[in-house]
């Protein structure tokens, strides 16, 4: 053992040569810092180029297009139509058409029946009005179907074959296949470019 490191114990009644005993300091308590949050940025929205297609307008709703037909364009046989109007006001029309004939058909068989003349009908003020209302109705239906044949590039000029209805018999069948023919027409969509009639109402 080295002497030089060597310490001899105090003796008795003397003081310690040793240091007083210290606690270690503790290092004071941090919290752990919580991490900021970020919100996840969005993508920006980049339109997408239509590579020179023609965009599409909004569709005409059912009092739109009833409108338009029935009052703006109450007989109009000039510029086009797209399917969203012509078919709409159809529907409007025929739910009308429906409810008066409901109402009305009723009373005309009965005036049959009570007087048992079918001439009777005839006399009857509910039959002349069913006949003003297809009258009312007629200038804008086929304003409505010539628009329509111009939205696909026909000529109105083809309803002129409804006329060969009174042909008997034979001019009933030609009517019926024209009347398959037209729907046909009447469900194609518009023509994308302006023609003969006008620029096309349903693209840009």
């Amino acid at each position: 053992m080295d002497q030089n490191t060597y310490q001899q114990p105090p003796l008795p009644g003397q003081p310690s040569q040793q240091p007083p005993y210290q606690a270690p300091q503790q290092p004071p308590y941090q919290a752990p810092q919580q991490p900021q949050y970020q919100a996840p940025q969005q993508p920006q929205y980049q339109a997408v180029p239509n590579f020179g297609l023609p965009q599409v307008k909004p569709q005409m709703g059912f009092i739109e297009a009833f409108k338009t037909c029935f009052i703006e364009k109450y007989c109009c046989f000039t510029g086009r139509a797209r399917r969203s109007e012509f078919w709409w006001y159809q529907l409007g029309v025929f739910l009308i058409q429906t409810v008066i004939s409901a109402v009305s058909i009723p009373f005309l068989f009965k005036t049959l029946i009570a007087s048992n003349d079918p001439m009777a009908i005839y006399s009857s003020p509910l039959y002349w009005a069913m006949c003003a209302f297809s009258l009312v109705f007629l200038l804008p239906n086929l304003g409505a179907m010539v628009r329509r044949l111009h939205d696909t590039g026909r000529s109105g000029h083809w309803l002129w074959i409804l006329l060969a209805s009174v042909i008997p018999l034979v001019g009933t069948i030609a009517v019926l296949v024209f009347v398959v023919i037209l729907i046909v027409w009447f469900v194609q969509d518009s023509d994308p470019q302006p023609n003969q009639y006008g620029p096309s109402p349903k693209y840009n």
